[in-house]
């Protein structure tokens, strides 16, 4: 029985990315004092909630839009023969 699909090494490297930054973004949100993880907690704490939105909206799908593309680019180039048969 297979645990991973045909497309596991790419899966699970673009998957890493995604999870280091939300690792990251939780760890500013619980020690940090600076970073988007900051202003999301300062936000919540003062109820403003189109700050809470932005940041999850706008800069995170950014930085996991950016991350999906830039490991795909990354992946092409190293993994040439991935999808070929």
């Amino acid at each position: 029985m297979r645990l991973w699909g045909e497309g596991s090494p790419s899966c699970v490297g673009r998957l890493d990315a995604q999870l280091t930054s939300t690792d990251f973004s939780a760890a500013e949100m619980i020690a940090g004092t600076t970073g988007i993880g900051f202003v999301e907690n300062v936000a919540r704490k003062q109820s403003d909630y189109e700050i809470i939105w932005m940041t999850i909206i706008i800069i995170m799908g950014t930085l996991g839009l950016a991350f999906d593309v830039m490991m795909r680019w990354i992946i092409a180039r190293t993994i040439p023969w991935r999808g070929k048969g």
